[in-house]
């Protein structure tokens, strides 16, 4: 009986370290790919993708679908590493285009405190 007992304390405690330590670093993690996941994308992104006729997320996705397969993809959108697609912002300036990456972070809703986004500026 004692040593069902002390099972049954060691598993609790496991679970209960995974939760408030793991739980927060495993977070960061995300946080630190989706970043990345950005940067990649800003890197991958040219002026001639820009149309703004077709600039949407589906479109931007198609496009850096077939140059990095380092993204995720479900039903041809590029997806966050907490499952969520990431959204595109683009509006046309006179010789350059301004472009906003976004993630809805965590809680998987966009306008939240957790949302991370990258503005970014093509020429």
């Amino acid at each position: 009986m004692g040593n069902s007992l002390r099972r049954i304390a060691v598993t609790a405690a496991s679970l209960l370290m995974i939760f408030f330590v793991v739980r927060p670093f495993w977070s960061q993690h995300k946080k630190a790919k989706a970043a990345s996941e950005m940067a990649w994308m800003m890197s991958w992104l040219e002026p001639k993708d820009f149309d703004l006729r077709y600039s949407t997320t589906n479109s931007i996705s198609h496009i850096l679908h077939g140059r990095d397969q380092r993204f995720t993809f479900r039903n041809g959108q590029l997806i966050d590493p907490w499952g969520s697609p990431y959204r595109f912002n683009v509006s046309s300036q006179t010789n350059f285009f301004d472009v906003t990456i976004s993630s809805a972070g965590r809680d998987r809703q966009f306008g939240t405190s957790d949302d991370l986004s990258k503005p970014f500026t093509i020429h």
